[in-house]
């Protein structure tokens, strides 16, 4: 929303105009008095892309607004916004004036300056400064906090309008913004928000991130639900002008019924290892609903980042808790396993349940990433999800107990760990 400045005071603006090939008419043009600056017609967007020229077209010349510029986009009081803007007959024949050039504020009546121009020779430029001083006194009744479009444009009657004229959007504030670091642990929970703050700022979002150019005030951030975690309380703090207020939500993961996931041996999802280490995995039944399962159904692909079309060395073979059969089909040089198992007995599940054990063998240096996915090929219900069997012999459906793209395990990762649980 545009608003229209009132009660205007000039406490600095200075229009000089130069030229590229002769001494420019009127070199220098002060206003201190503001009625001087405020007695112009409205100018809209329509009567810029109209043109002001009040003659017949003319054909050769073209007077064209070739640059204008401000020296910040955001103005407070006390501030210096220094506007510069150039015009160029970029015609064939020489524009005989006089004709006005100006700079204003579109939608009001309100000038910074205009100089008269008697003549602009072809291929000739002249060029302007103006130093506009925002007050501080009165400054709320003078001039609104809002935003404003700024504009040059001349009067010359050419046949082409389209160049006749150039805008700046100028926001016009009474504060000094400041920021707002938002955190969510774990790192790389996509976790939902919402902020709100002054002035009906409302913000929602996910996951963390630096806002920036915020108005100073008192804001509340109301951390959303993710499956398996405990949700942090609302909070709410204020924002100083120039300062970062930080906001940082904390989920706490206490699981997620009926997931399958990976861990190491020592129940983390990163580690390291060296060549021709090996180390011990689990593909685990993770808060299961059900009492016993007679089998389960997965699969996981080993996968090195950065090395496209690589073969994969390192290998990894699986044992089983009870007596098995396992008819699922590995490619290990493709990094491919999958695992179709039947137990010989039902197992008991409670809390984390193993339902197999694997043992890595370290071939390959650098980073080395293990995904968790449905066995291929996958059994009905087609829902790409890993399965257990229950103890009638019909198939479960039981998640993958990650963030979509997440890994299951990381080898040789760094610091933080890349693994994002989550439903």
């Amino acid at each position: 929303m545009r608003r229209i400045l009132t009660a205007l005071c000039l406490t600095a603006l200075a229009l000089v105009w130069g030229c590229s090939t002769e001494q420019a008419t009127n070199p220098e043009l002060s206003h201190p008095d503001a009625s001087v600056a405020t007695g112009a017609a409205v100018v809209t967007l329509d009567d810029l892309k109209t043109g002001f020229g009040n003659e017949a077209a003319l054909s050769g010349p073209d007077v064209a607004v070739l640059e204008f510029t401000v020296s910040s986009n955001v103005v407070l009081p006390g501030d210096v916004l220094t506007m510069q803007a150039r015009v160029t007959n970029i015609g064939n024949s020489a524009a005989v004036g006089p004709f006005d050039v100006w700079i204003g504020v579109l939608d009001t009546g309100f000038e910074f300056a205009r100089v008269t121009i008697d003549r602009l020779a072809a291929g000739e430029s002249r060029s302007g400064v103006v130093n506009f001083t925002v007050p501080v006194a009165d400054f709320a009744k003078a001039y609104p906090a809002g935003s404003y479009t700024l504009y040059c444009t001349h009067d010359f009657g050419d046949n082409n309008p389209t160049n006749n004229f150039m805008t700046q959007d100028v926001a016009l504030r009474d504060y000094l913004p400041g920021n707002i670091q938002i955190s969510v642990n774990p790192v790389g929970l996509e976790a939902p928000w919402t902020l709100d703050g002054p002035s009906g700022i409302h913000f929602t979002g996910t996951g963390s991130g630096l806002y920036t150019d915020l108005e100073p005030g008192d804001y509340t951030i109301t951390w959303g639900d993710v499956p398996g975690y405990v949700t942090p309380a609302p909070e709410t703090a204020t924002l100083q002008q120039q300062e970062t207020l930080d906001f940082t939500g904390t989920y706490v993961f206490v699981g997620v019924p009926d997931t399958m996931k990976m861990y190491f041996a020592d129940w983390t999802a990163c580690t390291t290892a060296g060549f021709l280490d090996h180390l011990t995995a689990y593909i685990v039944y993770e808060n299961p609903s059900l009492t016993s399962v007679r089998g389960f159904e997965c699969g996981y692909d080993v996968i090195l980042p950065g090395a496209k079309g690589a073969q994969i060395n390192t290998s990894i073979t699986a044992s089983f808790p009870v007596p098995s059969t396992d008819v699922g089909v590995d490619n290990s040089t493709a990094g491919t396993y999958n695992r179709i198992v039947g137990y010989s007995d039902p197992l008991p599940v409670s809390g984390n349940t193993v339902l197999a054990t694997l043992d890595i063998f370290i071939l390959d240096s650098g980073e080395i990433d293990i995904s968790l996915r449905p066995a291929d090929p996958q059994s009905p219900p087609l829902d790409g999800n890993p399965k257990v069997v229950k103890d009638d012999f019909n198939l479960f459906s039981v998640p993958v107990g990650y963030a979509p793209g997440s890994p299951a395990l990381i080898i040789n990762g760094g610091d933080p760990c890349g693994v994002v649980p989550g439903k």
